[in-house]
């Protein structure tokens, strides 16, 4: 969290002048107005011997946002989403960033197959696409080309991995460059 996510929101931050105070220890962060920013691993919070697993509690919160969210299991998910409460006026909003998931994982049963249409602007559910070069400046072009030549051979892989679109599901482990 602390070399990842937490960095990130650092940067953001700083980048448009947002006054906030960090805690790297507790890996939060404070803005002016008393909003609090906690940033856990998804084994931090389903791990019951772990001190942080009770230290979202029954906090109030607006919003979650779930990074890899294809990664994490439907019932943390779920209990996360039960533990939001509903502080003042605003509504709860949850975010799951990832690739496109299989057909199926339960992200794309939630959003796909359910009697709520993803594209429908009055959903309670919406799913954005998004193609790696909507994303370019932050992975850089070099990361795009490679994409484009890694999966320019399998047009599903493609699809699904490089624009963001429902493709084909793959099978077998993930390998990671170093």
């Amino acid at each position: 969290i602390k070399d990842s996510i937490y960095g990130d929101c650092v940067k953001f931050l700083n980048k448009f002048g947002i006054p906030f105070t960090p805690n790297v220890a507790d890996t939060t962060l404070t803005l002016g107005n008393g909003s609090i920013f906690r940033m856990r691993s998804d084994k931090a919070l389903t791990d019951s011997h772990s001190d942080k697993s009770h230290s979202l509690g029954s906090t109030s919160y607006n919003i979650v946002i779930f990074e890899e969210a294809d990664s994490i299991s439907q019932e943390l998910a779920i209990s996360m989403a039960g533990s939001m409460r509903h502080p003042g006026k605003f509504r709860k909003v949850i975010f799951y960033l990832c690739n496109p998931p299989s057909r199926r994982h339960w992200l794309w049963k939630m959003f796909h197959e359910s009697n709520d249409p993803y594209d429908d602007p009055h959903s309670r559910r919406r799913a954005l696409f998004c193609a790696a070069e909507d994303n370019i400046q932050h992975v850089g072009t070099g990361y795009v080309e490679a994409m484009r030549e890694d999966f320019g051979m399998n047009p599903n892989l493609a699809k699904r991995l490089g624009y963001g679109l429902p493709g084909a599901d793959t099978k077998g482990t993930p390998y990671y460059a170093a």
